[in-house]
């Protein structure tokens, strides 16, 4: 069983989840990505999280009984510089059933914190009050802080300061608004043990509702 704090039940109405429409994934994920929640995809590379979270995008258009959507419109927040219309436009085109369009769609260039940050606090809500925005994906936070310098103690404070505030408006965003934050986060050598952990360390990994970890054979 699940467990929830008192926040959780004294909000708690049906559970509702974003389906991914793939039948083990959404048996692993327990009926999908929850709306409320702070999700995290990680995995290394090759392992199939941007793809997974642009079909996202297309199935969050969806109806909720038919086919376990959201009936609303997305938001893709990328921080790599390249944006994914092209594999949109290709997933648009090999989608089948219930049309789904890329209007529907919106995407935001957040390359550093400071950007990622104001995109959250005034962009965002606009999105989500007046377009119907329920379904968020971040791509890659990682790469939000990526060029952020931890060279001294100061630096690394700062960092983690924003951080904290990051996180803390997704959660906001999630419960006003019933939507679905889904985060893109990277994998890094753990110098500890013989294998790779999430970036972004244990002050990022407190913060979050779920955490899922992708490879080429499973989701776990």
């Amino acid at each position: 069983m699940e467990g929830r704090t008192v926040w959780d039940l004294s909000t708690h109405r049906d559970d509702e989840y974003l389906a991914t429409g793939c039948v083990n994934v959404d048996d692993a994920l327990r009926g999908g990505f929850r709306v409320g929640f702070v999700s995290e995809v990680c995995g290394c590379a090759g392992s199939g999280k941007t793809q997974l979270c642009l079909q996202l995008l297309l199935r969050a258009q969806l109806p909720r009984e038919a086919s376990g959507g959201l009936n609303a419109s997305s938001c893709y927040m990328y921080s790599d510089g390249l944006s994914p219309m092209k594999r949109l436009q290709e997933l648009e085109r090999q989608h089948s059933g219930e049309p789904v369009s890329l209007n529907r769609i919106f995407l935001e260039a957040a390359t550093d914190p400071s950007q990622f940050l104001h995109t959250l606090k005034s962009r965002l809500p606009s999105l989500m009050e007046f377009h119907g925005v329920r379904l968020v994906v971040v791509d890659s936070i990682a790469a939000v802080f990526r060029g952020h310098s931890v060279d001294k103690a100061a630096d690394a404070g700062e960092r983690t300061r924003i951080m904290f505030d990051i996180v803390h408006c997704m959660h906001i965003l999630a419960k006003q608004y019933r939507a679905v934050f889904v985060v893109v986060n990277q994998m890094t050598a753990d110098m500890h043990n013989d294998g790779n952990m999430p970036a972004l360390g244990l002050a990022w990994s407190s913060c979050i509702n779920q955490r899922y970890v992708l490879d080429e054979r499973s989701i776990s």
